[in-house]
């Protein structure tokens, strides 16, 4: 930005009201950004022209223009990303995130918009909750947050939810995240329903029964630590199941957070024979193994549990082929004192807000060749398709919705200094690359590194700014 040159340290932003920095009415002129946007026609260095919100404009070099200013020296300008995986806590477990704070954490990584799960400790199966969650989003920094419905009451497993009335609400999607609906007859049940309100269901592939008591992967280093263990197996066993589910009622499956080769073979077979299930992996699965757990950090406690290098490398394989789809976090902030205990006793779950771009750009595009139009595909573009939501493009008349990363800018992780209330962070400690300089959500700046200079002396005529 302005008074800014790539690498160099930047002001944190005012986490406290972002918006204040800029204002809706302000024109903002956004100059030598490189466009990535898999889904548009624009390439290259161009700027941006913002007014009430409002992308006016976007050409290699715009005339003056009144307003508000800022210079980027070649930074990258992108559709905003979205997370369509995140555990807010709020209602219930505001000790360890808010939706406010969840929403400033989403914006520093460069998010526009989230969707949160509904294993909240007040659980997300009732309309009443849907609206509380959207009404405290209202207040928070701008990001869009969007509520994922419970396939069950309570989360039980065992009587569906009002889907119909909640999707009404304004659910995007359903699903018992944190759990699997063990029942299959139920299971087809919510999955007939869903399909009947055109949500799609988002599984979280386990056997609880063979899962147990484990706390790691199942193999070498859990037999070394002296660690109960997840056999890859549990999870297997669950995406089989859903899939079939799926291919039984027709209904759009997404696979959750997969960790396993194996789930990949089966996700593989399911997409040849022309089954519409589409999945998901997070960061932590393609960059970080078992082996982690041999320092006894909860921080590296999750589930499903990080797995072997084998594991890794064919799920860097799928992501770049685009066998899966999307790149989400998986967000799950605890407090620093149910975290820091026994390994054994330690809840699953890392964050992952601030630290999800870093972390994909750097194992997909820097050590797997992937392109970044395509990284931006899995981060951007497919999660909204997935959930039926606008954006993931840039679009002129349409209201601004981008990050900007300075991808030349290394950074080293510092969880204490997270928006996230959580601090449970597997990457503590990491250089990662690719600053997040701007969000702007929906219109509306959610995250600014600095502030901008005062721009050009008199606006030009808007007819020579649009394309």
């Amino acid at each position: 930005m302005a008074g800014i040159g790539r690498g160099a340290p930047a002001p944190e932003g005012r986490f406290g009201d972002p918006s204040q920095l800029w204002t809706p009415s302000d024109s903002l002129i956004l100059r030598n950004l490189q466009v990535v946007d898999p889904e548009g026609e624009r390439r290259g260095i161009s700027d941006l022209w913002i007014k009430n919100g409002v992308l006016e404009a976007m050409a290699p070099s715009l005339p003056e223009i009144e307003g508000l200013e800022a210079d980027f020296d070649g930074a990258a300008v992108m559709p905003g990303l979205f997370d369509m995986h995140v555990h807010l806590r709020e209602p219930g477990g505001e000790d360890a995130e808010t939706i406010r704070s969840g929403a400033l954490a989403a914006a520093r990584g460069g998010f526009t918009g989230v969707a949160c799960m509904p294993n909240t400790p007040v659980r997300i199966d009732q309309r009443s909750v849907v609206d509380l969650v959207q009404a405290r989003a209202a207040e928070a920094c701008g990001t869009e947050v969007h509520p994922v419905a419970a396939m069950t009451k309570n989360l039980e497993g065992k009587e569906l939810t009002e889907l119909a009335e909640l999707a009404e609400a304004g659910a995007v999607a359903a699903s018992d995240d944190g759990l699997p609906v063990m029942n299959s007859e139920v299971c087809r049940r919510a999955m007939e329903y869903a399909r009947m309100c055109g949500l799609p269901v988002l599984v979280h592939c386990e056997d609880l029964a063979l899962r147990g008591q484990g706390v790691m992967n199942e193999g070498y280093w859990s037999t070394v630590l002296g660690l109960r263990g997840i056999p890859p197996a549990c999870e297997e066993i669950g995406v089989a199941r859903d899939i079939l589910l799926a291919e039984l009622t027709g209904c759009r499956v997404h696979l959750c957070h997969l960790s396993t080769r194996g789930s990949v073979e089966l996700l593989r077979a399911a997409r040849e024979r022309g089954v519409a299930v589409t999945a998901e992996t997070a960061p932590h699965y393609l960059t970080l193994t078992d082996e982690s757990l041999k320092s006894f950090d909860s921080s590296f406690k999750m589930n499903p549990p990080l797995r072997t290098a084998a594991d890794v490398a064919a799920l860097r394989a799928a992501v770049k082929s685009g066998l899966i789809e999307v790149i989400a976090t998986d967000h799950a902030p605890h407090t620093p004192q149910s975290k820091d205990v026994e390994l054994d006793q330690a809840p699953f779950g890392v964050i992952g807000l601030e630290t999800s771009f870093g972390v994909s750009y750097r194992a997909m595009v820097a050590e797997e060749g992937m392109k970044l139009e395509d990284l931006v595909r899995r981060m951007a573009v497919a999660p909204r398709r997935i959930l039926g939501l606008r954006g993931g493009r840039l679009e002129v008349g349409q209201p601004a919705d981008f990050t900007i990363i300075d991808l030349a800018w290394q950074w080293t992780v510092e969880a204490a200094r997270f928006a996230s209330q959580g601090r449970n962070c597997p990457f503590e400690g990491w250089t990662l690359p690719g600053k997040v300089l701007l969000t702007m959500a929906a219109g509306r700046v959610t995250h600014a590194a600095a502030a901008p200079q005062r721009g050009g002396p008199s606006p030009a005529p808007p007819e020579r700014l649009r394309r």
